[in-house]
């Protein structure tokens, strides 16, 4: 979202059963995702959108090779590559949302939340 998570992330990750991962690109750092008990992919984020679909695979399967039966991403409608990733995955929509502003808020196009929103 162009923002520090850093407090955020913090709290997500304390809680018990989450797991941090950085997602790497020849050796830099480029994104990185939230996996949560119960299922959850998020929060996630990349520093270029092109990355965001393969986050959101690699999220989303590794939630499976935990022994989640039922994998949850919540991805923003601006993100193209997360939602390709979900729908190739097999998930499907459960709650369409909408985000407007009077002026640009951030990046989504590189992101996906968790679930609960923190906006």
């Amino acid at each position: 979202r162009g923002c520090r998570r850093d407090t955020d992330i913090a709290f997500t990750v304390a809680e018990e059963g989450s797991r941090f991962f950085e997602a790497r690109e020849g050796g830099d750092a480029v994104g990185y995702v939230v996996l949560q008990r119960k299922g959850t992919v998020g929060p996630g984020g990349v520093i270029d959108p092109r990355y965001t679909e393969g986050l959101a695979w690699a999220g989303l399967q590794a939630q499976r090779d935990l022994g989640a039966e039922r994998p949850y991403i919540q991805v923003l409608g601006h993100n193209e590559g997360a939602l390709r990733a979900a729908f190739a995955a097999g998930l499907k929509i459960d709650s369409p949302g909408v985000w407007m502003a009077q002026r640009e808020f951030g990046k989504f196009d590189r992101y996906f939340a968790m679930s609960g929103d923190l906006f």
